[in-house]
């Protein structure tokens, strides 16, 4: 693998410190759970137009809304790339979000399982191809005591830069990094975002990967890696003191019903489970109405999906 030297310069340094206090402050701040909701949901749409980005589906926040909230599920390409990167992101906030397992060659094959259809193939390729560089990159990630900020930029410089910053290659080089920074403790109750899909921030990060690989040193980029994270935090510090409103959401998409309320309750207990015939059979409704009322709190992260087809059943964690 293209092997990158680093240095924590005082720049750097500076940058961490930065971050580290801005995380702090976030995670101090008192939050409604209406407010908390709200924020959480729209940081998820914000990251999947991210990476929608990436993938060459340049798609607005408020294009992705309606595909969230169906009741149904909508056969269009983008919007089954909408729920599988929503399904990915559930993914890697239960797995890694303040764990001690280790990073490794099961979470890229769990990460090519859930990717969105038209890059499944691209990226199972690339696992297969990359397949001892890429163990190497994440057994050396595991021993260093670094930040979990240094480890996730490190994580994307060589993803991007071995895959030549192909577009599955920036998708696959983010998703390990949100992995890094949630077992690290930065997924800041659901609404770290590492990038907006806007096409200059884009054209920024092509450039200085473009600088890396011509140094061969990572310094410069972890600096900008560094700096980016910070000015996330910045700004989801400033909104978490206002009112957040960022989409065209209507009010009632916030509101739950009976049921739902019932289905939270069920999985209170952190071992629950419940499927789509469990949900008919309680409250003695249809399938389309069971499916209506997961589909909307899985919408809000309320709760997640697990397994394809007939073996979908879904929990709080």
């Amino acid at each position: 693998m293209f092997s990158l030297a680093y240095t924590i310069s005082e720049e750097l340094q500076h940058e961490l410190s930065h971050c580290e206090s801005l995380k702090r402050q976030i995670l101090l701040t008192s939050l409604g759970p209406k407010t908390e909701l709200k924020l959480r949901f729209q940081s998820q749409v914000i990251r999947i137009a991210d990476l929608l980005n990436f993938l060459g589906f340049p798609t607005s926040k408020n294009d992705i809304f309606p595909f969230l909230a169906a009741s149904t599920s909508i056969k269009t390409e983008p919007a089954r790339a909408v729920i599988a990167i929503r399904e990915l992101q559930d993914y890697l906030w239960r797995t890694w979000t303040a764990s001690d397992k280790t990073i490794n060659s099961s979470t890229l094959e769990a990460i090519a399982d859930l990717a969105p259809e038209k890059v499944k193939a691209s990226l199972r390729l690339y696992l297969r191809k990359l397949d001892k560089p890429l163990n190497q990159l994440l057994d050396y990630l595991q021993i260093q005591h670094e930040s979990p900020i240094i480890l996730a930029g490190v994580a994307f410089a060589q993803v991007a830069l071995v895959t030549n910053a192909e577009p599955v290659g920036l998708f696959l080089a983010r998703l390990l990094a949100y992995a890094f920074l949630f077992q690290g403790g930065y997924d800041l109750r659901g609404l770290l975002i590492l990038g907006t899909g806007q096409k200059k921030e884009l054209t920024s990060l092509l450039d200085i990967l473009s600088e890396t690989r011509s140094r061969g040193n990572a310094t410069s980029f972890l600096v900008y890696f560094t700096k980016q994270l910070g000015s996330e935090l910045t700004r989801l510090n400033m909104h978490l003191s206002s009112a957040p409103g960022h989409l065209d959401v209507p009010n009632s998409f916030w509101d739950l019903n009976r049921r739902q309320e019932e289905i939270l309750r069920i999985l209170d207990d952190p071992s629950g489970k419940i499927t789509n015939r469990d949900v008919q059979k309680r409250f003695k409704i249809s399938q389309i109405s069971a499916s209506r009322d997961l589909s909307k709190l899985a919408s809000l992260t309320l709760i997640y999906t697990h397994g394809k087809g007939r073996s979908v059943f879904y929990t709080k964690i």
